[in-house]
């Protein structure tokens, strides 16, 4: 059966995007349980700095985390386009990012793009925000430590904006965490490896 989801309560939110519980009506969608949903916005007019191509820069480096065995990021499903009062909706995520930066940059352009909304994977409550019981041990480190190992190994990038509001954990029912993903995959605070290293080697032989 098809189910309409839209936005709810404010879960947190970054130097540009907000994430909201979601509810029903401002996606259709089938076979998704809206409890295991959220939704992150992205509005242009309160982020004038931010282009339409480190957005989908930034999606398409979530999207093959959220792909990646093991999973890195929260899956993206759905994405809609708000600008004015008209909207583009359900676009498949695949689409999004296939449909290139013009595509965006025209309705940008015409000052008529407000907002762009992501129906997203729900994460667990972060460590500060986790409810009892909740276990910090070697486990919780090596998760971290994992995570890190991880996405430079897919992506052979460091990722420097490391703290726990920009992470995804899964627990158990017993409050045991089982995985860490990665929120706010900005590359802006992402470094890549080979240039670590040549600046490595560059100060090292003066």
């Amino acid at each position: 059966m098809s189910q309409f989801i839209g936005i709810g309560d404010e879960l947190g939110k970054g130097a540009y995007k907000k994430a909201y519980k979601a509810i029903e009506s401002l996606f259709t969608t089938t076979g998704l349980d809206i409890n295991k949903l959220a939704v992150v916005s992205i509005t242009f007019y309160e982020a004038k700095s931010i282009k339409i191509e480190n957005i989908i820069e930034e999606i398409k480096l979530q999207n093959d985390y959220a792909n990646n065995e093991p999973q890195l990021a929260p899956k993206i499903y759905l994405v809609t386009i708000q600008y004015g009062n008209e909207f583009l909706k359900n676009i498949p995520i695949d689409d999004f990012l296939e449909n290139g930066i013009e595509t965006y940059n025209s309705l940008i352009n015409a000052n008529k793009l407000i907002k762009i909304f992501f129906l997203e994977e729900l994460c667990g409550p972060t460590p500060s925000h986790k409810q009892q019981p909740l276990i910090i041990d070697d486990n919780f480190f090596n998760k971290v430590d994992e995570l890190i190992d991880n996405l430079i190994a897919k992506s052979n990038l460091l990722f420097t904006d490391f703290k726990p509001q920009n992470t995804c954990p899964q627990y158990d029912a017993s409050g045991n965490l089982i995985n860490i993903m990665a929120l706010d995959l900005d590359l802006k605070f992402s470094y890549s490896i080979d240039e670590i290293k040549d600046d490595i080697n560059n100060i090292l032989q003066k």
